[in-house]
């Protein structure tokens, strides 16, 4: 079983990519939740409810998330590509880097960096 941290992290994700599914009080209690690393309690003390009540609403959050990230994929994709745009970062880096072939794999690799900093800001 997966522990308790990498559920939020995994979680939290997959609120980035599918939040705006949720309801605004799911989004936002499994936002405090994960990632602001609030307990039930604090939860429910802020939203005037009961522990049970915070509870059953990030587990059906959850479960709401990963079924829909089992249908579409979006956060499996992201992965992939950021697992292969490092993949071609170390070759690049593997490039001589002198004169014109020194000056075009520092534009490649700053086009790269734009890209993975793009899909860090998608949640990854």
């Amino acid at each position: 079983m997966r522990d308790l941290m990498e559920r939020k992290v995994e979680a939290s994700l997959l609120n980035g990519y599918y939040g705006a599914l949720l309801t605004e009080t799911q989004s936002e209690m499994l936002r405090l939740y994960c990632d602001e690393d609030l307990s039930l309690t604090e939860i429910a003390q802020q939203y005037h409810v009961s522990r049970q009540s915070v509870y059953d609403t990030l587990n059906r959050a959850m479960q709401f998330l990963s079924q829909t990230e089992s249908k579409l994929h979006l956060l499996q994709a992201a992965e992939r590509r950021q697992k292969r745009l490092r993949k071609l970062e170390t070759m690049i880096l593997a490039l001589p880097g002198d004169g014109q072939t020194g000056e075009a794999r520092e534009k490649i690799l700053a086009a790269l960096e734009k890209l993975l900093g793009e899909e860090d800001q998608n949640g990854i």
